[in-house]
């Protein structure tokens, strides 16, 4: 992971706003959201090590034994200050579960540099707060009831990440990001006859 995070450093220096045309995101004129490009070996790396994990969850996690696959991977997308991810699901075809790798944040950083000597000074500002990651539990007792649904909170620290149904989970980041910077992976995953089932 470290590695990771030292090319995600390298790399900010290169960022370009992210031109995605989506309601998910709440910016305007996408001053919030950056692409950071990972060096392929490496995400490649990161894509690995998630399917790995993944498929110790889903083999604990479901009596269906399928393998899974990875669909995707993408990173670094980059949220600056202010910015919010409305509540959404994710594509079934081809992201029904998603890894979010979290590398690190204007709130856990003060001074890093990476091994190239590129370094980050940040001041870390007194109203910087976690920037959570919102997950909406829907069961058969909210849908047929008329209930809300509950919601679970999660607060990230670098090097971690969070595995999810993204296809059936609504979720988001509601409050606006009250920190500089914060960096994440993502790895898309299906089960390898996925698209027979959608």
């Amino acid at each position: 992971m470290n590695s990771i995070k030292e090319n995600y450093i390298n790399k900010r220096p290169y960022s370009s706003q992210e031109t995605l045309i989506s309601t998910v995101f709440n910016q305007i004129d996408g001053e919030h959201l950056y692409y950071v490009p990972l060096d392929r070996q490496d995400m490649d790396s990161l894509a690995l090590e998630v399917l790995e994990a993944a498929r110790e969850w889903h083999s604990l996690s479901t009596s269906v034994k399928q393998e899974l696959k990875i669909t995707g991977s993408y990173g670094v997308r980059e949220y600056r200050r202010g910015a919010v991810i409305n509540y959404h699901t994710d594509p079934a075809e081809t992201q029904p579960l998603t890894a979010i790798v979290h590398l690190l944040d204007g709130m856990e950083t003060d001074y890093y540099c990476s091994a190239e000597k590129t370094c980050l000074s940040l001041p870390r500002l007194k109203e910087s707060r976690p920037w959570l990651f919102e997950i909406a539990i829907v069961d058969e007792d909210v849908v047929f009831s008329g209930k809300s649904p509950r919601i679970e909170h999660i607060a990230l620290r670098s090097g971690e990440a969070i595995l999810f149904e993204s296809a059936k989970r609504p979720h988001s980041r509601s409050t606006p990001l009250s920190q500089d910077f914060f960096g994440n992976a993502f790895v898309h995953l299906a089960p390898r006859k996925w698209e027979a089932l959608v």
